[in-house]
Formats: structure tokens, C-alpha cells, sequence
């Protein structure tokens, strides 16, 4: 993957490491053999002068965050996502009482373009949370975990020569218990799990800046 940048004398060209190796339904494998669970959390309106609403979505953040300590770390980004004003105004026109459509339309027509001219495309964000999920080794014996230990030395060793391990096809076995700990932590915000399409989707969104996201 390249990526151009700009230093004084002119243009020049890097060269990026993509760092997911395999993905399966919400689970990205990195390079670095961690793996990352990812969810899609939609906006929660609140108003400005709504202080008791915002008290308790305060606490309800904190909560859930003391739930994620034990992963240690997570990545978290807002998502952009087309308004769909201009439909949402023509739906909203359908309801305009007959004498007075003609001039609603107008108005709304207005509202359309001046909120468009001032923000080009006007958005609603949700975020994309990353949490780094901890492998299960419940029933695993000593030898197990030495002969575990050894393999993530050995590929280590590997990857440093330049070679890569061969993966196994069900790797993501062993992280779904902890996913759905992770999962149920964030029920209480509406989080819904990234597909395949949307994981991919989101990882290559940097790349296409200034154009409109439906998804």
C-alpha cells in the first residue's frame, strides 16, 4: 500500500504495511497476533440543557469502561455518515397540510440548502470501538501452555527472518468467550457487532475522504 506525502522539493511516496492479516465476521487478526473485536455504536442524542440525561449517560460510560480494564486497551473513532437530508426533507413534506405546502416546501427547501452550503454534507456520527481481546486458556494444562509459549517465541524468531507461520483456519475460536463479555458490556449503548463487509469497509474509509458514506 502506498501513500503520497508532500516535503519541501516535491512529492514523495512511502510505503504502508497493511496491519490485519485475517478478519472473521467483527474479529481482525493483526500481524502482531493480537486480536481486535470491533462493534458499530450509533450517537446518543442528548440536549445541551438536558443535565440529568447527560448525569446518566456519564455514568453508564464509566460503568462500562471499568468492565473493558482488563483488555487494557481499545480504539475508538467517529464515524461519519451521510444525513440524508434532502430525503428525510422530502419524506417530511408528505405530511405539509394542503394549504400551506406550497410554502413549507419552500422552506424547507431553504433549510436544505443553507445547512448544505455551510456544511457540504451534513452528517451523523457513530463510533467504531476496537477492544483487544484476551485469549482463553481455561482447561489448558502447563504443557499446553509451555508448548503455546514456545510457538509464539518460534514465529517470533520467523517473522524476524521473514517468513510467517501458517494460521489456523479456526484462530478465532478461542476469543469468542471474551468477545461476548466485551459484547454484553456494550449492550447497554446499543452496540451492534461489524460484519465482514463493514469491518472491511471501515479499514479502507481513511482512504476515501470527501465523499458521501451511506453505510
Amino acid at each position: 500500500m502506498k501513500k503520497q506525502i508532500y516535503r519541501k522539493g516535491g512529492p514523495m511516496s512511502i510505503t504502508l504495511t497493511y496491519p490485519i492479516r485475517e478478519t472473521h465476521e467483527n474479529l481482525a487478526l493483526k500481524k502482531d497476533q493480537t486480536v481486535v473485536a470491533y462493534y458499530r455504536i450509533p450517537n446518543t442524542p442528548i440536549t445541551i440543557t438536558d443535565d440529568e440525561k447527560k448525569g446518566k449517560h456519564k455514568i453508564t460510560v464509566a460503568q462500562m469502561m471499568k468492565k473493558l480494564q482488563k483488555n487494557k486497551f481499545f480504539e475508538i473513532s467517529l464515524i461519519p455518515k451521510d444525513y440524508l437530508l434532502e430525503e428525510k426533507m422530502r419524506d417530511f413534506s408528505d405530511a405539509l397540510a394542503d394549504d400551506s405546502r406550497e410554502l413549507g416546501e419552500e422552506l424547507l427547501l431553504y433549510t436544505v440548502d443553507r445547512l448544505t452550503d455551510e456544511m457540504e454534507i451534513p452528517y451523523q456520527f457513530d463510533w467504531v470501538v476496537g477492544v483487544t481481546l484476551r485469549k482463553q486458556n481455561h482447561g489448558a494444562t502447563v504443557k499446553d501452555l509451555a508448548y503455546e509459549s514456545f510457538n509464539e517465541f518460534t514465529e517470533k524468531i520467523a517473522k524476524g527472518l521473514g517468513y510467517e507461520y501458517e494460521l489456523c483456519p479456526t484462530w478465532y475460536e478461542d476469543y469468542k468467550s471474551d468477545e461476548f463479555t466485551i459484547f454484553q458490556a456494550f449492550s447497554v449503548l446499543r452496540a451492534k457487532r461489524l460484519s465482514n463487509e463493514e469491518l472491511f469497509y471501515y479499514q479502507r474509509m481513511q482512504y476515501l475522504r470527501y465523499i458521501p458514506h451511506y453505510k
